[in-house]
């Protein structure tokens, strides 16, 4: 289900190659077409495969006949062998179930994933991709016309990048950054137990990056013979993502006895207008960020999408407070940052290091509490012991007027430190090595500069709602500044901002009594 350009390696003023390209894909979805229906599938007449939108028009898509398509139209049916099932990749591997439990051991929430590369690499998949046949035992696979379909150069996915792969810098100092570098390492990690488990497969770690690029952006999560699975559908992958819930496509598995059904894809909503893109959902609420990651692109800002996220880091209490140079007060602090640190491991996080803590703009999650005890004075902590407050994550309301000023200055000095890690992106600018884009990257830079500005977003929301609260601490109870700016907010964070303006002063005029008690 990747939204990916048509394989070319050409010069972009090169129209003829390309143009053949296309060709050459447009007759690959034809055979696959055919290679459906001659296994008992059926794929809607009114429905066709052609290129659609984005990167320089070279993506394919389904679309709707001139005729569109109504409420309940069968999309496409496929019987269960034309399905590439967890199932089936266990069974036929010589090393299926050696794999299925050293999967499930290292990494079990991916195990299926893990099995249909691991297959795909066996059975040629890469080869028929490629159009290339060199003699491998498995060049004939039943599956070579679905084979021949896919996308042979995934090198716009984030995890196929190379370490100094120029477009890195498209996301430095982005939470996604981060991802990026942890998913490209665990992937290492998934090919060395692939070699552990069949040494005698000829496969390079580029090999398994497209396997494993091709199963997490196509693999669909169906329920065969009662066992929830990882399943490739041929064709009905082709069918890119959208975010209307009233046009999308819907499916499912239809379990019609002991070993046998079909994977059936209807139109849902209200339909597919003529001629309009046919589309189905990668997942509801996936964020751009997920998207980029896991298929490539981005959707532009208006679209349906999960909330936005951005790391903030947090010194803990033991970095964050050095020791003074006098031996008593010396004596004071240590006991004072043991209590915090003391606070900090009860909630499982370490108090030597920095803590990153990933923030939507509706939810700070620990991103506060943790704030209010690295900043926390002696009479701070001692009201918390008074509370019975024994983990940091619980410092959920303020301390006292005091505290909740140095926390909040604080946010704004780890807020600034988050900013400054987030370059302001330039996705236009050309390649600073002066070699000639590929064709995929200006699209991916565009979407790669769409993430950065949504993290600098996030982070821009906290900066200001610290302002606001603290204006609100030195007493502006009524702003016109800061009404204007909740009512400009989406409705999840401006109820999470309100919340927390409103309740300041009432929650700090309670702490600062019941401290003085």
């Amino acid at each position: 289900c990747c939204r990916s350009p048509i394989p070319n390696t050409q010069p972009r003023d090169s129209s003829h190659v390309r143009c053949a390209a296309m060709v050459d894909m447009q007759r690959a979805v034809l055979e696959l077409e055919a290679w459906v229906r001659e296994r008992g599938g059926a794929i809607c007449p009114d429905v066709a495969v052609r290129s659609g939108v984005g990167f320089e028009a070279a993506v394919r898509g389904a679309f709707a006949a001139e005729s569109g398509l109504e409420l309940g139209t069968d999309i496409c049916r496929l019987p269960l062998r034309a399905l590439i099932t967890e199932a089936l990749a266990e069974e036929q591997l010589p090393f299926g179930e050696a794999m299925r439990g050293a999967a499930e051991q290292f990494q079990p929430q991916s195990a299926g994933l893990i099995l249909l590369a691991s297959f795909l690499l066996w059975d040629g998949a890469l080869d028929a991709a490629r159009g290339t046949c060199d003699g491998r035992r498995h060049a004939e696979s039943a599956f070579r016309p679905y084979y021949a379909a896919l996308n042979a150069d995934l090198s716009h996915l984030p995890s196929s990048w190379p370490a100094g792969d120029p477009v890195h810098s498209c996301l430095k100092g982005t939470r996604l950054e981060r991802l990026v570098k942890a998913k490209r390492h665990a992937l290492g990690l998934e090919f060395a137990l692939l070699q552990s488990c069949a040494p005698e497969l000829d496969a390079t770690l580029d090999h398994y990056l497209w396997a494993r690029g091709t199963v997490s952006s196509r693999a669909y999560a169906l329920t065969v013979g009662g066992r929830p699975q990882r399943c490739l559908v041929p064709w009905a992958d082709l069918l890119n993502h959208g975010t209307d819930r009233d046009s999308l496509a819907t499916y499912s598995f239809v379990q019609e006895g002991p070993g046998s059904g079909c994977f059936l894809m209807r139109s849902g909503g209200c339909g597919v207008a003529p001629q309009l893109e046919v589309l189905q959902s990668y997942g509801a609420g996936k964020s751009n960020a997920t998207l980029l990651l896991d298929y490539g692109f981005a959707l532009a800002p208006g679209a349906q999408l999960g909330e936005a996220m951005a790391t903030v880091s947090v010194r803990g209490p033991e970095v964050a407070t050095p020791p003074p140079t006098d031996w008593e007060a010396s004596a004071a602090v240590r006991e004072e940052v043991g209590t915090k640190s003391m606070l900090w491991r009860a909630a499982r996080r370490q108090p030597k290091g920095a803590v990153s803590l990933d923030v939507t703009r509706s939810s700070s999650g620990a991103l506060l509490p943790l704030l209010r005890v690295v900043t926390a004075s002696v009479d701070d902590l001692a009201l918390l012991a008074r509370r019975n407050v024994a983990r940091a994550d619980d410092v959920t309301e303020p301390i006292s007027e005091a505290s909740e000023r140095r926390a909040l200055r604080e946010l704004q000095a780890v807020l600034t430190a988050a900013l400054a890690r987030i370059p302001v992106s330039e996705p236009d600018v050309a390649r600073a090595d002066g070699l000639a884009e590929r064709e995929w990257e200006p699209e991916v830079r565009r979407a790669c500069a769409m993430v950065s500005e949504e993290e600098r977003s996030v982070l821009g929301f906290y900066m200001d709602l610290a302002g606001h609260a603290l204006d609100v601490l030195d007493g502006a109870h009524g702003s016109v500044a800061r009404d204007a700016w909740l009512s400009a907010l989406p409705s999840a964070p401006r109820a999470h901002a309100t919340g927390y303006l409103e309740g300041l002063t009432l929650e700090v005029a309670s702490c600062d009594a019941e401290q003085k008690k």
